[in-house]
């Protein structure tokens, strides 16, 4: 970031800070990253503009299906890394912990929730704590009551490093795919939801579908009047975990998410699977928020590609870039494949590079995760 002083007494910071914190949520299904993968994605976020990360992949047992469990030594590991990672990338950390059957059965695992909460602090001692309810089946009418219950009561024994609380409920949207798949949202779900929660603490919203194309500040209105102003977006873009994106990569800029600043407390990414492309999509959403133009964000960027891939190479696969998010692999063009594949082709010793990854996607080594159900 450069500073450029106006006075001894009158420093003016430029770009000047984003009013929404900028951040990822490593919350896909399928499988979590490796440390080293997940450290090599920490070192550039930071350079990129973005100050968090929250561990919440929906396949670390421990933080989900087995989250009663103590923790065994490679989630210790895992966590560890992360906060040293972390760390060294001046970006805060967080955890995600998805208490499934928790429920009606609040009264009976309160105290695990809690013993829980404390031991994973423990070891990550995390900024951010985030308690997930999202892609649970719902047949209790008063889901909404006992969801803020929990989420007020664990707030109350967070250790003082946690600096913010988040929650997913379990509607998140307006999409109607939720009430299809996980059960029709009570009558009063989000009034029961948000009856004496403390302004600070946060609410997950993913727009107004669970994967959506477009984010406009007139799309908050409705949200904004039942959660009140303790937004924060969970983008499911560019994550491509379910039915329907498994086959694609979404590697072209953000858009449709104009306007946004302040507007949201906190924007966190969902990102892709294929760990070491990321920084080619993620590096042009702060520069949305910060209102630059097209032309400026797509130079941005070629630059973060010619970064990962170099120069030629970028300039030979970038047209089948565009396609495989528009048509997907399976249906990339015979003659688009063999382009493709021949550019990739030779020798590249970097471990989890881009040119790597995006050469085992074409292989078919990343398959759909049918536990995702909101395809």
């Amino acid at each position: 970031m450069k500073v450029k002083t106006a006075s001894p007494k009158n420093q003016l910071t430029w770009p000047p800070p984003l009013k929404t914190e900028l951040g990822i949520i490593e919350g896909f299904y399928g499988t979590p990253y490796t440390i080293p993968e997940r450290e090599a994605l920490l070192k550039s976020l930071s350079q990129l503009g973005y100050g968090f990360y929250i561990y919440a992949p929906k396949n670390d047992p421990l933080l989900r299906r087995r989250w009663q469990d103590e923790l065994e030594d490679c989630s210790i590991q895992t966590l560890s890394s992360l906060k040293e990672s972390c760390h060294l990338a001046g970006i805060k950390s967080g955890v995600g912990l998805s208490p499934l059957g928790l429920g009606a059965e609040y009264e009976t695992l309160k105290e695990r929730l809690w013993r829980k909460a404390e031991e994973i602090c423990a070891v990550l001692k995390p900024e951010i704590f985030a308690l997930l309810f999202d892609d649970i089946k719902n047949d209790d009418p008063h889901s909404g009551f006992r969801q803020n219950r929990a989420v007020r009561e664990l707030r109350e024994r967070l250790p003082s490093c946690v600096q913010t609380l988040i929650f997913c409920p379990a509607y998140y949207s307006f999409d109607p795919i939720l009430d299809k798949i996980f059960g029709a949202r009570p009558e009063h779900y989000f009034e029961e939801l948000t009856e004496g929660l403390d302004p600070d603490t946060l609410v997950f919203w993913t727009g107004n579908k669970v994967i959506s194309e477009s984010i406009a500040p007139g799309d908050l209105t409705k949200p904004r009047e039942l959660l009140g102003d303790r937004l924060a977006l969970w983008d499911n873009y560019p994550v491509n975990d379910s039915k329907k994106l498994a086959d694609r990569l979404l590697l072209q800029p953000f858009t449709g998410r104009g306007g946004l600043d302040g507007q949201v407390r906190m924007h966190a990414v969902n990102p892709l699977l294929q760990s070491a492309l990321n920084p080619l999509p993620l590096c042009t959403l702060p520069a949305l928020y910060r209102g630059e133009s097209s032309e400026s964000i797509k130079q941005l960027w070629q630059h973060q590609g010619q970064q990962l891939f170099g120069t030629e190479l970028f300039r030979q696969i970038s047209p089948a870039l565009l396609q495989l998010q528009r048509t997907g692999r399976a249906e990339l063009a015979e003659e688009i494949r063999h382009t493709l594949e021949n550019a990739l082709g030779g020798p590249d010793t970097k471990v989890c590079s881009a040119r790597t990854q995006l050469a085992d996607f074409l292989a078919g080594r990343w398959q759909f995760d049918p536990a995702c159900l909101t395809s």
